[in-house]
């Protein structure tokens, strides 16, 4: 690895290991209560879902700008 490689590293160090830590908690958190861990993933997951959804709409090429029968849309 090079030096300027070296020194991003050490400058994302901190926010790496508060991450870390926060992963952690989370995955503790899930554990000792995973009915509301369940429910928690499945809402982000449908955000996630969704705003990809719009997002895809929007981009040229998808199928509900082709004109071949029996598309989706």
């Amino acid at each position: 690895m090079n030096s300027e490689m070296m020194n991003e590293i050490r400058r994302s160090l901190g926010w790496l290991t508060a991450l870390g830590v926060l992963m952690v908690l989370l995955g503790i958190a899930a554990i000792a209560e995973p009915v509301i861990a369940t429910i928690l993933v499945a809402r982000v997951l449908s955000w996630i879902f969704c705003s990809l959804g719009l997002c895809a709409r929007s981009m040229p090429g998808n199928l509900a700008d082709s004109k071949v029968s029996g598309s989706c849309c």
